[in-house]
């Protein structure tokens, strides 16, 4: 019996489209308890290879230290952690080559009003009606092995060697106000370095939009972002080394050209002598 195909990305967004109103940028806005859909796009070099697990798109609504996502609290090395931070996100496949563009969906849930008397215990703020909050979708990377700073990574800047998908990469750095390893690129958003609570090494990318709140929005919807993540990364591998002959090759081919050269003009001499003529393509 043939089994059904399960349904891909472009057809699950297009039955999530039809029963959710689209919206579009700079036009976000959330209501308590509401689920949201949020459709983006990754791209990044054919070069460039991430492998399946090592990498994470993220999606929350946030002021300063307070999360908006529905979330729950747990404890871990006597620090409570809120699962609203990282809860809603997508967890990459392999990719490596092409296609350099995919896209991808995240659903999230937002806070009740009021919400959860725990939220409020450990610091949470309540969602700020009638305000703007911050939408941010973070693309993690992890790297294969810690990172080597130039200076031991004391310094406040310098240079940076690390590896993503086994791919070498550098770059200049900045230690910025919280700690973290600031990359010095062209891309407007902010690629960081830092270490996790539980000590893996990542590379971020921050996109920070906004959205707006109000109690009488649409609890559902998708929100669409025009313009793809982008994981601009740069290759530094080494060039190869030019390939070194042996001294007996190197003595050997050096006779071999002598004795050409050699040849060539005792035949000029003699086609000279003997009123020839040499044709020569160009």
């Amino acid at each position: 019996m043939m089994q059904k195909a399960a349904p891909t990305a472009a057809m699950l967004f297009l039955l999530l489209s039809l029963a959710m109103p689209l919206v579009g940028a700079d036009t976000y806005t959330i209501a308590p308890g509401g689920t949201y859909i949020v459709n983006f796009n990754v791209k990044k070099p054919a070069f460039v290879n991430l492998n399946e697990g090592k990498w994470q798109v993220r999606v929350y609504f946030y002021t300063s230290t307070s999360c908006y996502n529905d979330g729950s609290w747990w404890q871990a090395s006597g620090d409570w952690i809120y699962s609203g931070w990282y809860e809603d996100r997508y967890i990459g496949e392999a990719w490596g080559g092409s296609p350099e563009t995919k896209e991808h969906n995240v659903s999230t849930k937002i806070v009740s009003y009021p919400r959860p008397a725990a939220d409020i215990d450990h610091g949470m703020t309540e969602l700020p009606l009638g305000s703007t909050v911050n939408f941010r979708l973070r693309v993690l990377l992890e790297l294969d092995k810690e990172p080597v700073f130039s200076g031991g990574g004391e310094t406040e800047s310098g240079v940076v060697s690390f590896m993503i998908g086994g791919t070498a990469y550098q770059y200049q750095y900045t230690v910025d106000f919280y700690g973290d390893t600031e990359l010095v690129t062209s891309n407007p958003e902010k690629m960081k370095i830092s270490q996790s609570s539980s000590g893996v090494w990542q590379l971020t990318i921050d996109r920070t939009l906004s959205a707006s709140t109000s109690e009488s929005a649409s609890k559902s919807g998708i929100f669409i972002l025009p313009d793809p993540l982008e994981i601009d990364l740069a290759s530094s591998a080494s060039p190869e080394q030019s390939l070194e002959l042996p001294l007996e090759v190197k003595i050997v081919s050096g006779i071999t050209v002598s004795l050409v050269v050699a040849g060539l003009v005792a035949y000029i001499a003699m086609k000279k002598h003997g009123g020839g003529e040499i044709f020569v393509e160009h």
